[in-house]
């Protein structure tokens, strides 16, 4: 447990804190830490209609020196009974308990209330918003509930808790639901490795009379059948671990990238065996590729064009040799 959860819980001699979303949690804890207090009903009094004062008579006295006008004045606390003595002090205690339990940003707000009833109204108004707001977090809950499924890896006693937590907070906003309606969305909400069990109880008990509580005890006497079977779900789809096997397929895929490498003369892919791109690699395929372009431009530029171009050339080859081996022109 850490400080601020054991500051929001309290103690019996300390109130508890409030913080700023937990006001349901805190409202409960706070009254009930007043519950505990010898005097506590009187404080809860004091909350829930404010301060007393005890006021005497005073008699008229017209023929007096001076005269006394009658009426009534305070009561001097020294003459207090033990039950006006301790209204008194349920009075003091109400908004000193609501002063130690406000952190400063919350009682900067409202440190101007002199009285613990308005200081207790001011902090309901202030964390439970106005009607409209009000609304709005019911029907959030609502479709909460509606909307509830459990986890993926999540373990049923994980799920219940969720799950009552949630119910927890309807009935505290005063939306009730029924025991059918709770172990229906319950059954709903479970993942499909629960659902032939789930079936069983609703051919078999009568989900309205069975509280949620009861439905998960009777879930959870197949908790253990449930891993088997999670586990052995797991051993099918775990991968092949075989090295023969991993070899062979290792080496299907370099072929494969090779015979891509061939067909294709574009620039390859940065991705290396194991899908991350090795720069060594890639400049030793773009330098061979370049060297292999460059040779073939080469050898490709030094032929004719044409067959004509072929046929002219030769055929002034032997012209030239004719011309120049002449008997005649030698004579």
């Amino acid at each position: 447990m850490n400080t601020r959860e054991a500051l929001a819980i309290g103690s019996d001699t300390r109130p508890p804190i409030l913080y700023r979303g937990d006001f349901s949690q805190w409202k409960s804890r706070f009254l009930d830490f007043i519950a505990k207090n010898p005097i506590g009903p009187l404080i809860l009094e004091s909350l829930q209609n404010g301060p007393v004062k005890y006021q005497v008579i005073v008699p008229a006295v017209p023929d007096g020196n001076p005269p006394v006008v009658g009426g009534f004045k305070d009561k001097d606390p020294k003459s207090y009974t033990m039950e006006e003595a301790d209204r008194v002090r349920g009075d003091v205690l109400s908004r000193s308990y609501l002063i130690q339990s406000l952190p400063n940003d919350i009682y900067a707000s409202i440190d101007c209330h002199e009285t613990g009833k308005s200081m207790w109204e001011e902090i309901c108004r202030l964390m439970q918003g106005t009607d409209k707001g009000t609304q709005r977090k019911k029907s959030n809950l609502l479709t909460k509930f509606a909307t509830f499924k459990g986890r993926e890896g999540e373990l049923l006693e994980e799920t219940y808790i969720r799950f009552c937590s949630m119910v927890n907070e309807l009935r505290k906003n005063g939306l009730k639901k029924t025991n059918l309606e709770i172990n229906i969305q319950f059954i709903n909400s479970l993942r499909s490795e629960w659902r032939r069990f789930a079936s069983n109880i609703q051919q078999n008990r009568d989900l309205d009379e069975i509280d949620i509580h009861e439905l998960y005890e009777m879930l959870n006497h197949n908790q253990d059948e449930i891993l088997e079977i999670l586990e052995s779900e797991k051993k099918i789809s775990r991968p092949v671990s075989d090295p023969l096997a991993l070899v062979a397929e290792r080496r299907h895929g370099q072929h494969s990238r090779s015979a891509r490498v061939e067909i294709d003369s574009d620039i390859p892919s940065d991705e290396g065996e194991d899908g991350s791109g090795s720069e060594s690699d890639l400049h030793e395929m773009k330098k061979a590729i370049a060297l292999l372009s460059r040779s073939l431009n080469k050898k490709y530029s030094r032929r004719p064009t044409s067959n004509n171009h072929r046929f002219s050339s030769s055929s002034g080859k032997r012209y030239e040799s004719r011309e120049r081996f002449d008997p005649s022109r030698s004579r």
